[in-house]
């Protein structure tokens, strides 16, 4: 997750940045596309996809549900941008009453904690300790965003050791008193040539071994909608991250925008059937073909439309979704992109209003 201008790239490729308005950070940080793999690739398989219609409730059967399910939605808020009132890089816990969990951007495997991670650390332990307890005492997970789209934690100098960089995330984790990580993996050109699986396999269960839940830590992915599709990745792409390391992670903030410009915009294609260009990712395609549990599928969005290049939903249109959603069993939440004073709380009752 990282802001950066809406760029023009062939059919092929996704862009999967997401953007503000501040010059100064789309110079810094740019922008990178994922990239669909074409036929006659190597990482490419052609299996064919399930006839239009195919999916809706009649047609859902029994979809997974994980054995510590979720009773209530989660709503989930990422924080990059700097504000002038901000207690060492998160808002005053009055501004984002009503979420469950705030993700602090970002961890960097290349540089260490920078952007608002880097505020954080600027507290004392003293200080660190009372804004988090506020945060816990007003029902909000304070977590850490690992990575980001302008990291390369798997192919960058001197990296590539998913063990070595885990340890040194839950070393970050520990030391500065996270509730847990979000893990936002976006090296796109390297997913799409099928070489990501196992180093995300490796990076998830050793981050566990070391944040355990049995200690209250919470590890999640931030996965784009795409990289599930079976039909594109041979190699499963993060439907097989999920079968081998799916038990260890407590939920998914899909990245269901930046696809392209209709892409997961209705109802239709957000929940029933994803876009033509990625195959079987809509909420519940996921559920059924990647065998995801629904109540580790939270649906991200961009909080405003200068949030993301594509793929923003009103408030309202968002809250009907997640109401047609939920009447067929999920109810796991939603996840928005990112905190800003123009989008606080008062904007998520906004959609709970149509979700209820």
């Amino acid at each position: 997750m990282v802001p950066g201008p809406e760029i023009k790239v062939p059919s092929h490729f996704s862009t999967n940045t997401k953007t503000t308005t501040t010059a100064a950070r789309i110079k810094r940080f740019g922008a990178k596309k994922a990239v669909k793999p074409l036929p006659g690739t190597a990482n490419y398989v052609s299996n064919p996809r399930p006839p239009k219609g195919h999916l809706r409730p009649s047609t859902l059967g029994e979809l997974p549900i994980s054995i510590n399910s979720n009773k209530d939605p989660r709503f989930v808020l990422y924080g990059d941008l700097y504000f002038q009132d901000d207690t060492f890089g998160v808002p005053p816990v009055n501004k984002v009453k009503g979420f469950t969990h705030y993700n602090v951007a970002f961890w960097m495997a290349t540089s260490g904690p920078a952007d608002n991670a880097l505020a954080w650390t600027q507290a004392t332990d003293e200080q660190r300790k009372k804004i988090k307890k506020a945060y816990n005492d007003a029902g909000i997970k304070l977590m850490v965003s690992a990575f980001g789209a302008t990291d390369t934690p798997q192919t960058g100098a001197g990296l590539g050791n998913a063990t070595k960089t885990a340890n040194r995330l839950a070393d970050f984790v520990r030391k500065y008193n996270f509730d847990g990580v979000d893990v936002d993996y976006e090296e796109m050109d390297h997913f799409a040539q099928g070489k990501s699986v196992p180093w995300l396999v490796t990076l998830t269960k050793q981050l566990r071994r070391r944040l355990p839940r049995d200690q209250g830590y919470l590890l999640t992915h931030a996965p784009i909608a795409p990289w599930f599709s079976k039909q594109i990745y041979k190699d499963g792409g993060y439907t097989e991250v999920h079968k081998q390391a799916g038990e260890d992670v407590d939920f998914y903030n899909v990245q269901f925008y930046n696809q392209g410009k209709d892409a997961y915009t209705s109802c239709d294609g957000l929940i029933w059937e994803g876009p033509k260009e990625w195959p079987s990712t809509s909420l519940f395609e996921l559920a059924k073909y990647s065998h995801i549990p629904l109540d580790k599928l939270v649906i991200g969005k961009p909080a405003l439309p200068t949030d993301a290049a594509n793929g923003y939903v009103s408030k309202h249109d968002l809250g009907k979704c997640a109401q047609e959603a939920e009447k067929e069993g999920w109810k796991a939440g939603l996840m928005w992109w990112e905190y800003s004073k123009s989008f606080s709380a008062e904007q998520l009752k906004r959609v709970l209003f149509h979700w209820s």
